[in-house]
């Protein structure tokens, strides 16, 4: 079952995943079609230099060397007690990113219990995970990232303005700087289906479910 979602999810393109992120998005009625479209085009570009900047600074892209170099204080631990879902990773400023080993460990054995390499390569969950958040770390310390800089003008009295960022732009971010920087030929969105299966195969279904409508979008 889960194989067979995933070679389904494979196929979905840009666009399609485009749409999924904004689904998540607070302000997505403010925010036009095309203009979608063009901070997630924007924030893509952006999140490849990144990247591919990180990559020649640093040619050893391993989480060992990255922690040492950026000073990143990493963390691996278990997911919590008494079951229920777990995050998988999270970054906590200001320089703090941790990865729930257990999932990740977890995701790893169900990739290979189903065959999955073929598809996913010899990727560990971590390391994914780790430039995730590694994103989010540099979307803090740094005053370059466009996914920081775009805002929407939510209410304004007067002189005063509400200014909000938008959410979704920091995920399509981190996953297209994950994608560039570990060269991957798919979206690590579908890391999203494969590590929330191995907690609960029935939200794993509705998750990919509703992945898999926005093609029909």
């Amino acid at each position: 079952m889960i194989a067979a979602w995933i070679k389904d999810l494979i196929q979905l393109t840009d666009e399609d995943w485009t749409r999924y992120a904004f689904l998540s998005e607070p302000l997505v009625n403010r925010i036009s079609p095309d203009m979608r479209h063009q901070y997630s085009r924007d924030t893509t570009l952006n999140s490849i230099e990144l990247a591919q900047e990180i990559r020649q600074k640093y040619s050893n892209i391993s989480i060992k060397y990255l922690v040492e170099k950026l000073n990143i204080n990493f963390v691996e631990k278990l997911a919590q007690e008494g079951g229920g879902f777990s995050m998988f990773a999270s970054f906590e400023e200001p320089n703090t990113i941790t990865v729930y080993k257990d999932v990740s460990d977890a995701t790893d054995k169900l990739i290979d219990d189903n065959d999955l390499r073929e598809i996913i390569g010899n990727l560990r969950t971590v390391d994914l995970l780790f430039s995730h958040e590694l994103y989010h770390f540099l979307e803090f310390t740094r005053t370059d990232v466009y996914s920081t800089q775009q805002k929407i003008l939510v209410w304004q009295i007067g002189p005063l303005k509400n200014l909000s960022r938008i959410k979704c732009l920091g995920e399509i971010g981190a996953m297209s700087f994950s994608r560039e920087l570990l060269n991957l030929p798919y979206s690590p969105n579908i890391f999203n289906v494969l590590m929330l299966y191995v907690q609960n195969p029935v939200s794993a279904e509705r998750l990919y479910l509703k992945i898999i409508e926005v093609k029909k979008g």
